[in-house]
């Protein structure tokens, strides 16, 4: 998660988990300060904390496929 600029980036670890590479970044226009993801197979779901939107009374959660 990459709260403040509204993405999620994919990486992909190295075998000893030493290194990692970027495999894909993910935007959506829904994104609004996203906080916690979740994988279900290739569906993404990714929180909503609108950290930016003071006052805001609804949260939402987005998915995606990966």
């Amino acid at each position: 998660m990459q709260n403040f600029s509204n993405q999620v980036t994919e990486l992909k670890l190295s075998q000893d988990l030493s290194l990692a590479t970027v495999e894909k970044v993910y935007t959506n226009d829904a994104f609004q300060t996203p906080t916690t993801i979740a994988r279900h197979g290739d569906l993404l779901a990714v929180a909503n904390s609108k950290f930016a939107t003071p006052g805001a009374s609804s949260f939402e959660v987005v998915t995606f496929d990966r």
